[in-house]
């Protein structure tokens, strides 16, 4: 199969980014078996740091999003807002992908990321897949609800007005609609009954991530993501200002690990706190997470999947969450992971498995046998290529999209 994969971030491996993750993950599955031509936007600085996406691609196109002035920017964004699409690179993108749609022979274009979804043409005539990961209305509703100034507060409700509407516009046009969650699935049938959502979890690379062999700080946890992310600022911070000292205050030498990309002047503040360790853009995370003794995945907020909960259970980590972060993993409580409803309790949680490792290691078998036969990326790309599949028979068959009677 011929495939055109168009992606609001270039694609690459190792990556901090969870979007980033899903997408190049889903790139690599699918360039073993298929020939895929892939269509990026791309800031400048990643123009000539584009080896891993020629790797896994015969044809690649760059779309290069260069910094515009501020005024430029408002004028764009406000335009969009009002028209229902996405006006920046849209006529150039159009006419890219009519072009290589006809030239390259495409059987199915797969889009990653709702922002572009305003880019694509209304028929390529052939299918369109758009895969947004999770629901934008409710994950703006999520940043309402962290929000910690009126200014980001204002903003997200200013987007929560007009993103139904682009919504409406924008996804009805494809064949289908992916996310990596059930509930996001569900919140997105329901403001669009007519399409056909379907729920495309997150994987993991578990031969790439697995247990290393070092020496374990037995008193540390860890937390690992964009920490520039805002619920992942929010874990951090949360973390380091109240889980932290409850733990402390039983385990004196207690240390929490901060482990990520691009820490926010939030997150950076936290060195400054007795017993917190923060390792910025690591080319390889794995180490400095394996050194630790629990994973605490703090989030309480955000959509979608959380790929760094399969990552740490891949790494034979033994974790502790609360369950606004474990949800959407097939996963079973006291069994793959230990929960928390309260701050207390996540404390509790942390404590008790750091004094007790041999309960740990339990936890750490079973999760990471669920990641090895539950979440590879090979079983992702395959239910990609059957909906691909479903979508040319019913394409040939004279109905654009599945949600069609």
């Amino acid at each position: 199969m011929r495939i055109g994969y168009f992606t609001q971030e270039l694609p690459v491996l190792p990556t901090s980014s969870g979007f980033t993750l899903y997408c190049a993950s889903i790139l690599k599955e699918l360039s073993r078996d298929h020939t895929v031509d892939l269509v990026s936007i791309a800031r400048p600085n990643e123009v000539n740091h584009t080896d891993w996406a020629k790797k896994h691609s015969e044809h690649l196109e760059l779309i290069v999003d260069s910094p515009a002035p501020l005024p430029s920017r408002l004028i764009t964004t406000g335009l969009s807002l009002v028209l229902g699409t996405t006006i920046k690179h849209r006529s150039l993108t159009r006419r890219l992908l009519k072009n290589l749609a006809a030239s390259r022979g495409w059987d199915v274009l797969h889009v990653e990321g709702n922002y572009i979804a305003g880019l694509v043409p209304k028929d390529l005539g052939i299918p369109m897949i758009l895969s947004v990961h999770d629901s934008p209305t409710y994950r703006i509703d999520e940043m309402i609800r962290m929000a910690d100034s009126p200014k980001t507060r204002i903003y997200y409700r200013v987007l929560h007005y007009f993103e139904p509407r682009f919504e409406r516009n924008q996804f009805l046009k494809f064949g289908a609609v992916t996310t990596v969650a059930e509930r996001d699935s569900e919140l997105i049938g329901k403001l669009l009954p007519s399409a056909l959502v379907e729920t495309v979890p997150c994987g993991t690379d578990s031969e790439y991530f697995h247990a290393m062999q070092v020496e374990k700080s037995p008193h540390d946890f860890v937390f690992h993501g964009n920490l520039s992310y805002p619920p992942n600022v929010a874990a951090s911070v949360e973390l380091a200002t109240e889980i932290l000292p409850r733990v402390r205050s039983r385990i004196p030498d207690a240390r929490l690990r901060l482990v990520g990309g691009n820490p926010s002047p939030d997150v950076s503040a936290l060195s400054k706190m007795e017993g917190v360790a923060i390792f910025p853009n690591l080319p390889d995370l794995r180490q400095v997470c394996c050194e630790a003794a629990v994973y605490a995945c703090g989030i309480r907020y955000g959509t979608g999947m959380k790929n760094k909960i399969l990552e740490a259970m891949a790494l034979e980590l033994p974790v502790v969450a609360y369950s606004e972060g474990i949800r959407g993993i097939l996963a079973e409580e006291g069994v793959h992971y230990v929960a928390a409803s309260s701050r207390e309790e996540f404390a509790s949680q942390v404590v008790s498995l750091l004094k007790d490792p041999q309960s740990a290691e339990s936890l750490v078998r079973a999760s990471r046998k669920l990641v090895e036969t539950q979440y590879s990326w090979r079983a992702r790309a395959d239910q990609y290529v059957r909906l691909y599949k479903n979508l040319r028979a019913r394409k040939n068959h004279g109905k654009q999209r599945l949600g069609e009677p």
